[in-house]
């Protein structure tokens, strides 16, 4: 994929770009970059225009870090209009997802369609007591996935792109542990479709479906798989975006 940069008011926004048709906005997770999102955005870019911002991360240049929602908003809603987007397609993956549905209410340049990865609609999947909740999700989380040789091998470059993040940027990496995400909207504005993670090892099972019952016109899909389940079947994980990008 291409390496290109953008001046924004707040930064200078890296991001991975490549692929001609329908445009899509894929948002990595907290504390990852755009490059373990790169060979799926090769795999995503032979059908569609894929493009894959570091808001406030990796080779991104800022001196004032990101201390609440609005300032992640505010940067992706000023690259859009940069880079000319008003139809595109909206990827939320785990603590971006909330990125994503707040993004969605605030925007008069809204996407066609948003994508949500083993994360919640809103919020309230996300304790107040966070650091303990990120914690414990991060054990299991490793216990899982340092099984097998073959898990390993995927996870452990994942791991090196977080490390370099807090290397390059560490109060920034500090302050995605407590900046206060998400809204609490029971409607959302534009199509969602949610996939859940049956086996997800942040965000319970149950207690996702519980609270998705409850927000009007939300699609959920549930998946029998795990939290970073994509990275280990990135195939899968293109045919399931290109199932709802069409």
């Amino acid at each position: 994929m291409k390496s290109s940069f953008c001046n924004l008011e707040s930064q200078k926004l890296h991001y991975l770009e490549k692929g001609k048709g329908k445009t899509i906005v894929l948002l990595p997770s907290l504390w990852i970059t755009s490059r373990p999102f790169e060979e799926i955005g090769e795999k995503l870019s032979k059908k569609y225009h894929i493009i894959i911002p570091d808001l406030y991360k990796g080779k991104s240049i800022f001196t004032k870090r990101a201390t609440n929602v609005s300032d992640y908003l505010n940067a992706l809603e000023e690259f859009l209009i940069k880079l000319r987007i008003s139809k595109y397609f909206l990827i939320g993956i785990s603590g971006s997802g909330f990125l994503v549905t707040s993004f969605i209410e605030q925007t008069l340049n809204k996407p066609i369609k948003v994508l949500l990865f083993s994360t919640s609609f809103n919020s309230a999947a996300f304790p107040e007591k966070r650091f303990f909740f990120i914690f414990k999700g991060y054990l299991k989380m490793f216990a899982v996935n340092f099984a097998t040789l073959e898990k390993i091998k995927v996870i452990l470059p994942v791991l090196r792109d977080a490390f370099s993040f807090l290397g390059t940027h560490p109060k920034q990496f500090i302050s995605e542990a407590f900046i206060p995400i998400g809204g609490l909207t029971n409607k959302p504005c534009v199509s969602t479709t949610l996939f859940i993670s049956k086996k997800d090892e942040f965000f319970p099972y149950k207690k996702l479906l519980d609270l998705n019952k409850s927000i009007k016109d939300l699609k959920t899909v549930t998946l029998n798989e795990r939290h970073i389940w994509f990275f280990l079947k990135k195939d899968k994980f293109v045919k399931e975006i290109a199932g709802v990008v069409g």
